[in-house]
C-alpha cells in the first residue's frame, strides 16, 4: 500500500558546478538563502544553487519512471533507499499545432493573393517534406517534450535508473476486434487499386440512395459522415451515390439512409510512434533506460490501491510493486507555443475602430505567470492594453467578482513566458 501524509513540496538543490544533489526541505533552504551561501535559480519547481563546495557530494540512488502518452506524460522519482517519492509531475502536450498551421497557411495564401498574385507559383520546394524518417509537426513536438521532461528531471535530481512504460497497440485489432485469419493479413482493400474502386464494386455501381430511380449515370463515392464533422476515410464511411443525390444531400433536401463511421482516434498510433522513436533517441544520446509494459504497471498500481491517472501510473512504474511514501504535491505542466503570429487586433463596434498591439504590453505577455491578490495565475488574454483575463495552469478562466477584469498595473510578474507553464497543485 501507499503511505499518504500531509502534502508538501521539495526544494531541489544544485551544486556550485550545476550538478544535481539530493533535495532538501524548505527550512534548510531558507537558512542557506538567509546566509547568502545559496541563490534561487528556479521558482517552479523551487530550485536553489549552492555558492560553496560542500564537504561531500553523496547522492542516493534515484529511479525515474515515465508513463508515455500522446496527450499526457506522467513522471515520478523514487528514492531506492527509503522508498520516498521526491518528484512527480504531469505534462499536458499540445494538440493545436495542425489547426494553427492551417490558419497560418490560409492567412499566407490570402496575403500572397492580394500582394504577389503575379509571382510565378512554386511547387515541391519544401526540402523537409522529402527527408527520410520525417515526423509531422505534432508528433515531433510530442516526442521532443518527452525527451525534454526526462532531461529536465535529470538536471535537478541525480537520476541513476530510468524506466519507460512502452506501448504497442494493434491498430487493426482495435478497429475490428473480430478480425482473424486471412483478413488480418490482407484487409478489405487487398487486390483493389484504391478505396473508390472497392466501393463502386461493392455497391454494384448503383446509387445506394435512390437505387437508380434518378436515371443519372454518373456516380460518385461520398462520405456518409463528412470529414469536417469527424468522418473517417474507411470504406465503412463511404457510399456510392449518383450526382443528383449528392447535390440534394449537400443542399439539405434529403438525408442519407445509411449510418457512417467517425474517424478512429489517432492516439494509439501516436503512442506507438512516440514509444519507438523515444527509445531510438535515448540510445543515440547514450542514455541508459529500462522498459516495462502497461499490464505490469496496472498490477503495481492496484497493489498500491491508487486510482487511474498518469502520475499514479508513474508511481506504479517506480514502485515495482513495493510500498512507497508519497508526501508530495503534483507539478502540473502545460506545453504552449513559443510565440504568437498575430501582432495586432482591430476592435470594432466603436465610433472609430481601434488597433491594439498583441505583443508585450506594459511589460506583460500572454502566459506570463503573475501574482494577483496573493495567488498565482497565468495571463490568458490582454484586453485594450489595460485589462487582462487570468487562468490556471489547465487553461480554465478565473472569474473575479470585484473587479471582473484585473488591471495590468495590479499584477506582479513571477515567471516570464516559456514553452512550458508550470504550477504545483
Amino acid at each position: 500500500m501507499i503511505i499518504n501524509e500531509e502534502k508538501q513540496c521539495k526544494v531541489y538543490v544544485l551544486s556550485k558546478d550545476n550538478k544535481p544533489l539530493m533535495p532538501t526541505n524548505g527550512v534548510k533552504a531558507a537558512m542557506l538563502l538567509k546566509k547568502n551561501i545559496a541563490k534561487v535559480v528556479r521558482k517552479t519547481p523551487f530550485t536553489i544553487k549552492l555558492l560553496f563546495e560542500p564537504k561531500t557530494n553523496y547522492v542516493q540512488p534515484l529511479t525515474l519512471g515515465v508513463d508515455l502518452g500522446s496527450k499526457f506524460i506522467g513522471s515520478a522519482v523514487k528514492n531506492e533507499i527509503n522508498d520516498d517519492v521526491i518528484y512527480k509531475s504531469q505534462v499536458e502536450l499540445r494538440d493545436n499545432i495542425k489547426d494553427n498551421m492551417d490558419r497560418r497557411r490560409a492567412y499566407r495564401r490570402a496575403r500572397r493573393n492580394r500582394k504577389t498574385r503575379y509571382r510565378k507559383p512554386r511547387f515541391l520546394n519544401r526540402a523537409s517534406s522529402k527527408r527520410n524518417d520525417r515526423l509531422n509537426p505534432t508528433l515531433k513536438s510530442k516526442l521532443d517534450n518527452h525527451l525534454k521532461e526526462i532531461k529536465f528531471v535529470s538536471k535537478i535530481l541525480p537520476i541513476k535508473n530510468i524506466i519507460l512504460e512502452t506501448t504497442k497497440f494493434d491498430i487493426h485489432k482495435l478497429k475490428n476486434p473480430n478480425v482473424k485469419g486471412i483478413l488480418y493479413q490482407k484487409g478489405d482493400l487487398y487486390g483493389w487499386e484504391n478505396a473508390r474502386q472497392y466501393v463502386l464494386h461493392r455497391d454494384e455501381f448503383k446509387c445506394q440512395q435512390c437505387k437508380g430511380k434518378s436515371k443519372q449515370k454518373k456516380l460518385d463515392v461520398y462520405h456518409i459522415i463528412c470529414k469536417s464533422e469527424g468522418g473517417s476515410d474507411d470504406v465503412e464511411n463511404l457510399i456510392c451515390v449518383c450526382l443528383d443525390c449528392r447535390y440534394a444531400i449537400q443542399n439539405g433536401e434529403i438525408k442519407l439512409k445509411h449510418q457512417g463511421k467517425k474517424k478512429y482516434s489517432v492516439d494509439a498510433t501516436q503512442a506507438n510512434i512516440i514509444s519507438s522513436q523515444l527509445q531510438k533517441k535515448l540510445e543515440l544520446e547514450g542514455i541508459k533506460f529500462e522498459t516495462t509494459s502497461g499490464h505490469i504497471t496496472k498490477v503495481n498500481r492496484s497493489e498500491l490501491k491508487l486510482e487511474k491517472s498518469h502520475v499514479n501510473d508513474a508511481i506504479g512504474i517506480v514502485s515495482r510493486g513495493k510500498e512507497v511514501k508519497d508526501r508530495l504535491k503534483v507539478l502540473y505542466k502545460r506545453c504552449i507555443a513559443d510565440g504568437g503570429y498575430q501582432r495586432e487586433v482591430c476592435v470594432k463596434g466603436l465610433s472609430k475602430p481601434r488597433v491594439y498591439k498583441v505583443g508585450k504590453q506594459r511589460g506583460f505577455k500572454t502566459f506570463d505567470e503573475v501574482l494577483y491578490r496573493g495567488n498565482k495565475y497565468f495571463i490568458k488574454e490582454i484586453n485594450k492594453e489595460i485589462y487582462t483575463y487570468l487562468m490556471d495552469v489547465f487553461g480554465n478562466k478565473v472569474d473575479f467578482v470585484k473587479p471582473k477584469m484585473p488591471k495590468l498595473e495590479n499584477l506582479k510578474i513571477i515567471n516570464r513566458r516559456k514553452t512550458w507553464i508550470m504550477q504545483v497543485a
